[in-house]
């Protein structure tokens, strides 16, 4: 049945359905809905597109430079962690063995009956690693720190390495392969790994050289004492007294930090060893009386040498290098290498 009201304008039907024109409801509701949905949903001009493309590139670039001091600082005081764990091994082993320091010496290894190396008892870290050089002795695995004096206190072998540390061993030898296989590392020869171990403990501490052992170290025409009790060390200098130090990668080999005493009046400017430089532009240590520290350099040369100057020559540059006994011209300013040489040995 249909009505039809008319007027002088328009004409309404009034269908079954109840509508109010000619088309059907859900027709009618689909096509608004269509008409509405295309509105809505336009697509981006290309100017729009460019434009975000634009701020995240803008935002990018201030974030991740800000996300990357992060991640280093995360590092830095991991590392700093890391040193403080090693610390407390080494107060605890001093306090477990009546004041006596744990053995800190360039070769530790005997030779048993059947003339075979094996560990000495009490050294701090086992093997000469070797490791800056990548050499044949290069350690691939943590043997050697599992076999150390240290190892009980501290079950973690990852706290012997800086996590900033990026310096690769290799490639490995079928020889260090094998050898890590013992130790249930499977690698394959020719491979490139990371180092286990960035540490060293400075050398007067448990130091000595000669058979049977001296307690001295010489070295540049000085020779200076070595500390086998923590009680040797001045009370009133124990909190400055290096303990631990992050070593560079161009002389981290055994677990000796070398550095010559300070000697006033007869200094030698020279670095034995190169602490590490992993931190912008700083490092961290611990020091006798089981506190750590962060250390800022000053001196170009620390960061210039990390990794080693090509042929251990002099840098025709600056001069500056290997000055052909294994040891480090310092340039001025000297206030890293005298700040360092006042934390080490004890002149005479």
């Amino acid at each position: 049945m249909n009505m039809e009201f008319r007027d002088q304008t328009m004409i309404f039907s009034i269908t079954k359905s109840g509508a109010l024109d000619d088309r059907p409801r859900r027709a009618s509701r689909a096509f608004d809905g269509l008409t509405r949905g295309v509105k809505a949903h336009r697509a981006f001009t290309l100017i729009e597109l460019l434009v975000v493309i634009a701020i995240i590139a803008i935002l990018a670039a201030i974030l991740l430079p800000v996300l990357n001091q992060a991640e280093q600082r995360a590092k830095s005081v991991s590392c700093l962690n890391n040193m403080k764990q090693l610390a407390l091994c080494y107060s605890m082993y001093v306090h477990d063995n009546n004041d006596s320091l744990p053995i800190n010496i360039a070769n530790p290894t005997q030779t048993s009956g059947n003339g075979v190396p094996v560990p000495l008892p009490g050294n701090w870290i086992q093997g000469v690693c070797n490791q800056g050089n990548g050499g044949g002795n290069a350690d691939v695995a943590d043997y050697n720190i599992r076999t150390s004096a240290l190892y009980s206190y501290n079950q973690q072998a990852k706290i012997y390495a800086c996590p900033s540390d990026t310096m690769l061993i290799g490639p490995i030898t079928p020889q260090q392969a094998s050898k890590a296989r013992q130790d249930g590392v499977n690698m394959s020869p020719e491979a490139m790994v990371s180092q286990v171990r960035s540490c060293s403990i400075e050398y007067s501490m448990g130091g000595y050289s000669g058979t049977p052992p001296t307690y001295t170290v010489t070295g540049q025409g000085i020779t200076w004492k070595t500390y086998q009790k923590m009680s040797s060390i001045l009370a009133t200098s124990i909190a400055q007294k290096m303990v631990f130090a992050q070593e560079a990668e161009s002389t981290l080999s055994d677990g000796c930090f070398a550095v010559y005493p300070y000697v006033s009046g007869n200094r030698i400017d020279q670095w034995y060893n190169l602490p590490a430089n992993r931190h912008d532009n700083g490092e961290n240590f611990s020091f006798g009386d089981g506190h750590v520290e962060y250390w800022h350099w000053r001196d170009p040369d620390i960061a210039l040498y990390q990794n080693g100057i090509p042929g251990n020559g002099q840098d025709p540059t600056t001069g500056l290098g290997n000055g052909g006994g294994g040891f480090y011209t310092a340039n001025s300013p000297y206030d890293d290498l005298y700040r360092v040489e006042q934390a080490g040995p004890a002149y005479p």
